[in-house]
């Protein structure tokens, strides 16, 4: 009986499941054509590139669609095994709720194991592309990178500030307005400042920079040089356009903040990126859950309260999740991790309270 109670269960879920998915894919890509195509307007084949983006962002939507399609199925599902008193029966053959919903947290912790590998393989590499084509209709063919008032921290104690840097094909970047600062000591400071200047392949070049030399803040040397060079690698890609967490993989996101904490930078957003990475498929299990009991406790008001609650529980996940993320997390109010998962936690804690209050 209990393999039969699986199956049926499965079976009335799946339908409501997979049109939420198709319907919230559909709106998504709906908002990205009303919204960004301004964006391809300029470019020579808009149409083609824009069936690309849309093409290569549907991975990435995806893994905010399934945990909402899972709300819908669960929700939709058990309401109307409730509302037709087919729970009821189930229970008095002696079938405890918990397992009954048990047959939905099977499909959402699948779905949720989908969700991660998911994005961790396609939809890393499919954000990927889908910058570069966006980079593209933006920029030109020609000028793949722009940047204004860029400031670096190079190695043996060098900093480096332009004005405005420029990324050519060929990798290339061109500096406008570059100045070199090295602190030799505590107190004295080498300053190399010209009116262009050019990166390429590890080495920077200042033409004609004026080099001044300053002993506790007194200028002790001053002249014109022909060039200056200073061979220090960057990442290019990383520097004009550096990776999104959608673009990253978990072991990559971890390097990155790793990183940014060696260059001395906030890696707030990077740390509640990387927990999210976590926490948005397992909202998957989570749907499955809160949406099957708050079905059955709801289910006597009416034969719309499944669709009502799917809705009611994705719009209080989603603003409790964006708020958390980046505007509580962000200031410091809640760790990355709490800030991260702090959704799926109070959901869980209102499903589980659901259970004992329907048992």
């Amino acid at each position: 009986m209990i393999k039969k109670l699986d199956f049926y269960i499965t079976k009335e879920l799946l339908p409501p499941l997979c049109i939420g998915v198709f319907s919230f894919l559909l709106l998504f890509h709906a908002g990205i054509l009303s919204t960004g195509y301004k964006d391809f307007q300029d470019h020579p084949d808009a149409t083609k590139a824009v069936f690309l983006y849309l093409c290569y962002k549907t991975p990435g939507f995806l893994n905010l669609i399934i945990p909402i399609g899972m709300a819908f199925g669960s929700s939709l599902s058990i309401s109307r095994l409730a509302r037709e008193s087919e729970i009821v029966a189930i229970k008095s053959a002696g079938v405890p709720l918990f397992r009954i919903i048990f047959s939905t947290l099977v499909v959402g912790i699948i779905l949720a194991i989908i969700n991660f590998l998911l994005v961790e393989t396609f939809t890393v590499h499919a954000e990927k592309k889908a910058t570069e084509i966006k980079n593209e209709a933006v920029y030109g063919p020609k000028n793949i990178g722009f940047k204004k008032n860029l400031t670096l921290f190079l190695k043996n104690d060098y900093v480096a500030s332009f004005r405005e840097a420029t990324r050519k094909k060929n990798n290339k970047v061109f500096l406008l307005d570059p100045i070199l600062i090295k602190r030799s000591s505590q107190d004295t400071m080498e300053i190399y400042q010209g009116e262009y200047g050019v990166y390429d392949q590890g080495e920077w070049m200042i033409h004609q920079p004026i080099y001044r030399k300053l002993f506790h803040g007194e200028l002790i040397n001053h002249k014109k040089l022909p060039k200056f060079t200073f061979q220090h690698d960057v990442n290019i890609a990383n520097l004009f356009a550096p990776p999104s967490p959608s673009e990253q993989t978990i072991s990559e996101l971890r390097k990155s903040i790793k990183e940014g904490r060696e260059q001395k930078q906030d890696v707030t957003d990077l740390e509640i990126a990387y927990h999210v990475k976590f926490s948005i498929p397992a909202a998957s299990i989570v749907f499955a859950f809160t949406g099957s009991v708050f079905s059955i406790l709801a289910s006597r008001f009416g034969g719309f309260m499944g669709l009502l609650v799917s809705i009611f529980m994705v719009m209080c996940y989603f603003n409790i999740h964006v708020a958390a993320t980046s505007i509580i997390g962000k200031h410091g109010w809640l760790s990355p991790f709490f800030a991260a998962w702090i959704s799926n936690i109070i959901f869980a804690l209102a499903g589980y309270l659901g259970v004992k209050k329907a048992e």
